[in-house]
């Protein structure tokens, strides 16, 4: 243990020390790597997807101390744990021009959008409409296997039912999903964020078919299983799942 302590001291004593105007340099723009402090250390992000061109969701900028901007994030500190820390940061008291004769860090990669558009973002309607349709779609089949083992008719049609609310609520958080993607994100084209587009239709799809599906059949019999219907009402359990893991990655991010 006094050894690992000794070591740790160590590597503090060589980490590269930052002024404010050196981390400032670092924007991730032009080839540049994207440095960004926090709480005094500082963290190489340029390999993070959500750090493209040193922006990340349209709002912060490589080269800074985020420390306060920190406060607000969505996610925990958990995410540092996923970028090489490559220094601290040096309270520079001489540096009242920091970005002087630098380029500038609030030169955005991309337009940022209108003030509505980002009273609406910070409003975050996504998070909020994407829970009704997730949850519905895994109660549903919960239901429909609940009306065969416990015999109840009435499960029968709660499923059905909360198909119909997970068809009509999909839509719309669906269309909310493309807001953030183009307005909040800047129409990235990774790999995430095309499966969660792909996946949100095949699920609203989905929804459809099986609502069909079971309107056509009617009122469910007791006596013999609907095999194709319960597997359509459980496929969207793992889509619905694999959606909500895509957009956690986004949110999150990843440690690979």
């Amino acid at each position: 243990m006094t050894d690992t302590i000794q070591k740790t001291i160590e590597g503090i004593g060589t980490m590269k020390e930052f002024t404010e105007n050196e981390l400032s340099q670092n924007h991730g723009r032009g080839g540049k790597p994207a440095y960004v402090a926090r709480d005094g250390n500082v963290y190489d992000v340029s390999a993070s997807s959500m750090w493209k061109e040193g922006r990340h969701m349209n709002k912060h900028t490589a080269g800074a101390d985020l420390t306060a901007d920190f406060a607000n994030a969505p996610h925990g500190t958990e995410v540092f744990e996923r970028v090489e820390k490559v220094g601290i940061l040096k309270a520079d008291t001489e540096a009242t021009t920091v970005r002087e004769h630098s380029e500038p860090l609030s030169a955005p990669v991309q337009s940022r959008p209108p003030d509505a558009i980002q009273q609406i973002i910070d409003m975050h309607p996504h998070p909020i409409l994407v829970h009704f349709p997730q949850a519905v779609f895994v109660l549903a089949p919960v239901f429909l296997s609940l009306f065969y083992i416990l015999d109840v008719a009435a499960f029968e049609r709660t499923a059905y039912y909360l198909m119909i609310v997970g068809l009509l609520t999909a839509p719309a958080a669906y269309i909310s999903g493309l807001f953030h993607w183009v307005f909040k994100y800047g129409k990235v084209s990774g790999g995430t964020y095309k499966f969660k587009i792909f996946a949100g239709q095949l699920l609203i799809a989905l929804s459809l078919i099986t609502t069909l599906t079971h309107a056509k059949a009617g009122v469910l019999s007791q006596d013999e299983y609907n095999v194709p219907l319960l597997v359509l009402y459980f496929l969207a359990i793992p889509l619905a799942a694999a959606i909500g893991h895509a957009g956690g990655t986004i949110v999150f991010g990843s440690r690979k």
